[in-house]
């Protein structure tokens, strides 16, 4: 298992989060790598709403393309 010696800060950023419109909890974990330990997790620590038009069903809207 790996050290975390004190208090610290994780910044994570995606390039694109393509949420369809509704409310979203975000809850936060930090695990070791084999996901057998658990040094933190946060359960619905914040809410996100995304509003806007979109057209379709499911949490996320990615570019696509139908062929047959």
């Amino acid at each position: 298992m790996g050290h975390i010696n004190g208090p610290g800060i994780l910044h994570l950023s995606f390039a694109s989060l393509p949420l369809m419109q509704g409310s979203y909890f975000l809850s936060i974990g930090v695990y070791q790598q084999n996901w057998e330990f658990t040094y933190d997790y946060l359960f619905k620590v914040s809410n996100l709403i995304v509003e806007g038009q979109t057209s379709g069903s499911g949490i996320f809207y990615s570019s696509h393309r139908w062929q047959i």
